[in-house]
C-alpha cells in the first residue's frame, strides 16, 4: 500500500510534465495537441480520484465531476485522431459534445443515487466508448490507405504510434469499464470486479504515448490529397482514354525511372502528365488495380533486384541498393522488398548468385 502511495504522486508529476510539454509544443499542431492535453488532463483526474480513495479522502465532489471526462473521452480521441490526420471538420463537429448532457441530466436528476440509474450510465458510457474507439480506428486505417494513394515513400506520413495508442488503450479502458457493468449488473456493486489501481497503468502509458506525440513532427500536405475512397462515378475520364493513359503512365515511369526519385508523389507525377491528380488516382486504381505506392515500390524492388543479381568482386552494399532504388531507408527497403519477392535482399541475393 505504501508503494501505491508512491506510484499515484509519482503519475500525477509525470501526466503535468506531459501538460507542460505540449503546452511548449502546441504551435507545432495546435489543435490535434490541444486535445490530448485535454485527454491527459482527463487522466490526471483520475489518477487523482484513485489516489483520494487510497489515503481516504472525501472524494464525493470529484466522482461527480468524472462523470464528465467518462462521456467526453470518446469524442476527445476521435477529434486527436481527426486532427493529427488533417481530417476537414464541418461546423457540426462539435455536436459530437452533446454527449456530455446525458451525464448533467444523470447528475440533476439525481439518478446516481439507484442501482438501475447507476448501472444505465455505465452500459451508456461503454456503448458509447466502443464507438468513438471503433471511429478512431477507421480513421486511421482510412488515412494509411490515403498516403498509399499519394505517395511512395510513407514513413514520415505514417502514424502507428497513434494506432497503438488507441488499441490499447482503448483495450484497458474496456477492460476497466467493461468490469464496472458488469459488477453493477450481476452484484449491484460496480466496483465488485474492478482491477486494483488499473488507473495508474492506463495513465502512465497515456503519458508515455503523450512524450512521443509532443515531439512528433507536424504533418502538413503542401496539396490536397486524393482520397482514398473517392468514388469515380461521376468520372469524365472514359474507360478507353484511361487505358491508354495508363500505358502513357507506365511508359513514362519505365522510359524515365521516375520511380527512382526518392520524394515522388501523386501530384508531381500527374504534373508530369499534364492531367488531374484525381484521373491518375482513378487510372491506377480502376486499369492498373494499384495504389500509387504500390506501383511505384513494385518498380523500385523490380530495379533493385537487377543490382541484387549484379555478380562482382566487391557486391554493391544492400544500404546504397536501397538509395539507388528510392528507398529512405535500409528498413522500409527489407519490408518492402519481402513484400512482394518473399526473400530478404540479402536471401535473393545469395540465391541468385
Amino acid at each position: 500500500m505504501e508503494l501505491v502511495k508512491i506510484i499515484y504522486p509519482a503519475a500525477i508529476g509525470q501526466g503535468i510534465l506531459i501538460i507542460v510539454l505540449l503546452l511548449t509544443a502546441i504551435r507545432a499542431n495546435f489543435r490535434a495537441n490541444l486535445f490530448l492535453l485535454i485527454l491527459v488532463v482527463f487522466m490526471l483526474n483520475a489518477i487523482l480520484l484513485g489516489y483520494a480513495q487510497v489515503v481516504g479522502w472525501d472524494i464525493t465532489w470529484l466522482q461527480r465531476i468524472s462523470i464528465y471526462p467518462l462521456f467526453a473521452h470518446g469524442p476527445i480521441v476521435y477529434s486527436y485522431c481527426l486532427f493529427m490526420t488533417n481530417k476537414q471538420t464541418s461546423s457540426y463537429f462539435w455536436l459530437h459534445f452533446l454527449w456530455l448532457m446525458w451525464p448533467f441530466s444523470w447528475v440533476k436528476l439525481e439518478l446516481y443515487q439507484s442501482d438501475f440509474g447507476l448501472n444505465l450510465l455505465h452500459v451508456s458510457s461503454f456503448i458509447q466508448l466502443v464507438g468513438y474507439y471503433v471511429l478512431s480506428l477507421l480513421i486511421l486505417r482510412r488515412y494509411s490507405d490515403t498516403i498509399k494513394q499519394n505517395f511512395s515513400n510513407t514513413e514520415k506520413y505514417k502514424l502507428r504510434w497513434l494506432f497503438v495508442l488507441i488499441s490499447f488503450l482503448g483495450a484497458l479502458l474496456f477492460v476497466d469499464l467493461g468490469l464496472t457493468v458488469i459488477g453493477g449488473l450481476l452484484k449491484n456493486d460496480p466496483a465488485y470486479y474492478q482491477i486494483p489501481h488499473l488507473l495508474v497503468l492506463e495513465s502512465l502509458y497515456v503519458f508515455g504515448i503523450g512524450v512521443f506525440a509532443a515531439k512528433q513532427p507536424n504533418i502538413i500536405f503542401d496539396k490536397p490529397l486524393v482520397q482514398s475512397n473517392r468514388k469515380y462515378d461521376r468520372s469524365s475520364l472514359n474507360f478507353q482514354k484511361a487505358q491508354e493513359l495508363g500505358e502513357t503512365v507506365l511508359a513514362l515511369l519505365h522510359n524515365e525511372k521516375l520511380y527512382l526519385e526518392n520524394g515522388l508523389s501523386l501530384t508531381q507525377l500527374s504534373e508530369r502528365l499534364t492531367i488531374p491528380s484525381h484521373h491518375l488516382s482513378q487510372i491506377l486504381s480502376e486499369n492498373l488495380k494499384l495504389s500509387f505506392y504500390d506501383l511505384i515500390n513494385q518498380l523500385r524492388i523490380e530495379h533493385s533486384k537487377t543490382l541484387l543479381m549484379k555478380k562482382s568482386k566487391a557486391p554493391q552494399g544492400i544500404l546504397d541498393i536501397a538509395f539507388e532504388s528510392g528507398f529512405n531507408n535500409k528498413s522500409s527497403f527489407n519490408s518492402a522488398f519481402k513484400k512482394y519477392t518473399g526473400l530478404t535482399p540479402t536471401e535473393f541475393r545469395k540465391k541468385n548468385q
